[in-house]
């Protein structure tokens, strides 16, 4: 299984809530079971993707008020989510993941358990203005490292902490006038890849983002592809064939 964590260090706009949704649309569509955690700031993956859920939260997963599989959402075939309420702040996220530790153990136990059930963990993370969101990576194989070609966006970008994960590093709305900015991030972290600027990717909402795929651009398909093939170069057929809500209630009912 492959966990990827989507960073940008403390500058939020930078578009990991649009990149992790889109990968996680087109890994779904490959046949692999995907499920993004949402630790977003107002719940951005949740909302992109199904509008607004109702409770339990991952939230009430980790705070020892739900089961790990009644927070599960099933979004369409192969894709799920573990939601966040609308109103989830960093100072929640802090307050839940900074300090405590036993959150920080039922955080861990969740992307543990999930491991058999599904082919790749994306997690979408919020722009942390602190340090302590360190361990949060410790249970990914992958950070992908979205970056605007900009000064603030690089500025946060190369001081944010990745921990001893493999960096894939992503230049986000690339025009051919931001070279610099690419060959700076190739320096620091290595390949760097490129998804265009694509006004498509602006518009995105929730009647629209399931369908997506078929109005971006061909250019900047093949660059989500290339991203993806980096992240998670997968081959073979997903674990099972049984919905991963109903393998979660089974595993809960033992």
């Amino acid at each position: 299984m492959v966990v990827a964590a989507f960073i940008s260090g403390s500058k939020g706009g930078t578009g990991k809530t649009t990149l992790c949704t889109l990968l996680s649309l087109i890994s779904a569509r490959k046949g692999f079971k995907t499920l993004i955690i949402d630790l977003g700031e107002s719940g951005n993956s949740t909302t992109l993707l199904t509008g607004g859920t109702d409770p339990p939260y991952f939230t009430d997963y980790l705070t020892g008020n739900a089961e790990w599989g009644d927070t599960v959402v099933e979004v369409r075939e192969n894709l799920y989510l573990a939601p966040t309420p609308p109103d989830f702040s960093l100072k929640d996220v802090e307050a839940l993941l900074g300090v405590s530790q036993l959150y920080r153990d039922r955080y861990s136990a969740f992307i543990s358990g999930i491991k058999n059930y599904v082919d790749a963990v994306f997690i979408d993370f919020p722009a942390f203005p602190f340090k302590s969101y360190g361990f949060l990576l410790t249970p990914a194989s992958k950070s992908v490292l979205i970056v605007n070609p900009d000064p603030l966006s690089f500025s946060a970008a190369l001081h944010t902490y990745t921990g001893s994960t493999y960096v894939v590093p992503v230049l986000n709305k690339y025009h051919p006038a931001a070279t610099y900015w690419r060959d700076v991030l190739e320096d620091r972290y290595g390949e760097v890849v490129t998804i265009p600027f694509d006004v498509t990717l602006s518009f995105l909402i929730e009647k629209t983002i399931l369908d997506s795929i078929r109005y971006i651009d061909k250019t900047t398909l093949r660059a989500l592809n290339t991203l993806l093939d980096r992240i998670m170069p997968l081959t073979g057929s997903s674990p099972s064939s049984l919905g991963l809500r109903s393998q979660l209630t089974a595993l809960l009912n033992r």
